[in-house]
């Protein structure tokens, strides 16, 4: 640089250190954060003096929050509690579990506003019947529901296809149809590979089967449209339960690992970032705070802006 160069850089010091709020600030979002709570511990529902947790701590205090749960419900004999437990450990594997169950503490608010019958409130919510599906697919497959005039023609139609293909399908039907409700809604996937393709699709028609009945596609494409109703209803709730059953342990983790953190009186991370969003929208307080922001910031700089999720971008 020449004089004049130099001269410019001196003074563009000179103004970065002469900015609005003492300077240029650097430092990340936690950083922020935490200084924004400290100067607002009540206001944001924190205890006065807390502390955030470094992240070796917070791993350490986690895992203890997983053992105390386990310890407290094995002590109360809460099975409910244990199959949830367990049915995320089989399903997930151990640390996997022991991540979603991290993701659930960072989702504390959101798991606390859940219904109490979380179970209830989720097959709700994807419309599935709320008592013993098993039972109401038995209901749905009895004389009084299935359509067993269309499949009895069904059958009689490969009957007289009489080929290998159309008298199995005519035994599989006849077999079906001599089951109670109950095991004709386990024979379910047997009686749909007449009708269906491995990959949930209707099978095609052959020529001896529309010969033998001309309305034999209309009559299967009903049929396999109920059956896969029925199986789909079937694979609906079994992930709701498993789900059903993530949310409740998530959420008794979540509790357990929030007492673990006021009992210490400190915060993770993801706390810092959950209570600062929080308290820029508190009615009441919310307009004065940023007046105070905005009397030492004039503007904001933000690296790996793509990297930001939407509880960062809202502060």
């Amino acid at each position: 640089l020449d004089e004049e160069g130099r001269e410019r850089a001196r003074q563009l010091f000179a103004r970065v250190l002469e900015a609005t709020g003492g300077g240029l600030r650097i430092q990340t979002i936690h950083s922020f954060c935490r200084q924004l709570l400290s100067s607002f511990p009540l206001e944001a529902g924190l205890v006065p003096g807390f502390r955030a947790l470094e992240e070796r701590e917070q791993q350490g205090l986690a895992r203890e929050s997983l053992e105390q749960m386990v310890v407290d419900a094995e002590a109360r004999d809460d099975r409910v509690l244990l199959d949830a437990l367990e049915a995320l450990a089989l399903r997930l594997g151990e640390q996997e579990a022991e991540r979603y169950l991290i993701r659930c503490a960072g989702a504390h608010d959101a798991l606390e506003g859940l219904d109490g019958d979380i179970r209830g409130w989720l097959f709700a919510a994807l419309d599935l019947p709320a008592g013993d599906i098993d039972a109401e697919i038995a209901e749905q497959c009895s004389d009084d529901a299935f359509d067993l005039v269309a499949l009895r023609r069904v059958a009689k139609a490969n009957t007289d296809w009489g080929t290998k293909t159309g008298l199995g399908n005519a035994d599989i039907i006849a077999s079906w149809l001599g089951e109670t409700p109950e095991n004709r809604a386990q024979a379910l996937g047997e009686l749909g590979s007449c009708f269906l393709r491995k990959d949930g699709e209707p099978k095609a028609v052959s020529k001896g089967q529309s010969s033998a009945d001309p309305d034999y596609e209309a009559l299967a494409f009903g049929l396999g449209e109920t059956i896969a109703e029925l199986l789909a209803l079937r694979t609906r709730a079994a992930y709701a339960e498993t789900v059903a059953q993530g949310l409740y342990a998530g959420r008794a983790y979540a509790q357990t690992y929030a007492a673990a953190k006021r009992r210490v009186g400190a915060v993770d991370y993801d706390d810092l970032i959950a209570h600062a969003a929080a308290l820029l929208g508190t009615q009441g307080i919310a307009d004065w705070i940023r007046y105070k922001l905005d009397q030492r910031t004039d503007h904001i700089l933000v690296d790996e802006a793509q990297d930001t999720n939407s509880r960062q971008w809202t502060i």
